[in-house]
């Protein structure tokens, strides 16, 4: 087809990957040439956008799919081919969607040797970008896209937090890899825990009434979580932990928690629905359900603020901790557990959304839970 009346454009996708330096991935081709290019293919019949983009991602510079976290795009972008481009017969060029993705940790390690694109892929710091090294006739979609991803050069806009990364999606699993990975850290046990300790305690708003609920997969050092919680969050007089239900029973006169105070409740009607369900394999009804999300919504109405977060552990983490304990293995396998979590959390999304915090690094653990609760204190709307 020439570029006539009846040409069209195709569809395409491109990728602006960074990492938690602010480095973007370039790739260059193996035919001498000193342009770099962004990762980015055609979208294949019966493909979304976002699972071209992270094929295309696999295939072109060996990084898979669980690594790369979208976390914005930008549709309609176009360029047009030059004449001797032999798909300028049937296109006219190219109208792209740029996604902008994260990556775990520092400069991940990428493998080009099956890539048709290139021989090799650069990670390059930001304020490094030049427009002159990419091609002349796909400047321009490529100035509009860094301009809108990182306005006035502003890499840190799109920084994933712990509530965006690790927000549960209702109906989805995660992925196991995931409960291994740190990619909100680039240090370790001793780094994380040092980073904390430097931290101020929080001081929640005068007119604050924030309720953080936890839960957890057996295994997963929930009461450890509560201590460092206790240890690296708010002042301790504006702390209440809660392992029983007390004076907190979820009802629109309930007294809890305290103006100005943070509560942490870790056995709850959440906790017993969840027990319900592993140890009596019994299904929790609509009616629970419906009266669950009635008292989460009665407490929002006298102004608590909601954190709901769960702990997951991987399957070997979870053996070889019992076991440590000399605890019997659970009743119910280890994927019916998480099943029946994620399922359980689908079903009582709808008030508050749930976190779901991998747990086979304890540290990380911990580094996630400090990092959720203070960006939940420091970015709710309470004053």
């Amino acid at each position: 087809m020439s570029k006539g009346q009846n040409a069209s454009w195709r569809i395409n996708v491109a990728a602006i990957i960074m990492d938690a330096d602010g480095c973007i991935l370039l790739g260059q081709k193996s035919d001498g040439s000193r342009y770099l290019h962004f990762p980015q293919g055609g979208v294949k019949c019966g493909e979304t956008p976002r699972q071209a983009i992270l094929r295309e991602i696999r295939e072109e510079v060996g990084l898979p799919e669980d690594v790369c976290i979208p976390v914005a795009e930008f549709p309609g972008l176009r360029y047009v081919y030059r004449k001797k481009n032999k798909k300028s017969r049937r296109w006219v060029g190219q109208q792209q969607t740029y996604f902008l993705l994260r990556v775990n940790g520092k400069r991940p390690e990428t493998n080009c040797s099956n890539s048709e694109e290139f021989s090799s892929a650069h990670w390059i710091p930001f304020i490094k970008l030049s427009l002159e090294s990419f091609v002349p006739f796909k400047r321009e979609a490529v100035a509009r896209a860094l301009r809108h991803f990182f306005p006035a050069g502003n890499v840190e806009a799109y920084a994933l937090t712990a509530r965006e990364l690790y927000q549960y999606r209702p109906g989805s699993m995660p992925s196991p890899s995931m409960t291994v990975q740190t990619p909100l850290f680039a240090g370790g046990k001793v780094e994380a825990q040092t980073h904390m300790e430097s931290l101020p305690p929080l001081h929640p708003r005068l007119n604050a009434r924030c309720l953080l609920i936890l839960i957890g997969m057996e295994g997963c050092g929930l009461r450890k979580a509560v201590r460092c919680i206790a240890r690296y969050t708010v002042d301790p007089i504006a702390l209440h932990l809660c392992t029983s239900e007390e004076r907190y029973n979820l009802c629109p006169h309930a007294a809890y928690p305290s103006v100005g105070e943070l509560s942490v409740l870790t056995s709850g009607i959440h906790t017993q629905m969840l027990k319900k369900v592993y140890e009596h394999a019994a299904e929790i009804s609509l009616t629970e359900i419906d009266q669950l999300e009635q008292r989460e919504q009665a407490l929002q109405r006298e102004g608590v603020t909601l954190l709901k977060v769960a702990l997951y552990v991987g399957e070997q983490k979870q053996a070889k901790r019992l076991a440590a304990k000399g605890k019997v293995p659970f009743s119910v396998s280890w994927d019916t557990q998480l099943q029946k979590l994620c399922d359980f959390m689908t079903r009582t999304s709808h008030v508050a959304p749930w976190h779901l915090l991998p747990c086979d690094h304890g540290w990380y653990r911990d580094y996630l839970l400090i990092s959720l609760i203070r960006d939940w204190i420091e970015t709710t709307k309470i004053v």
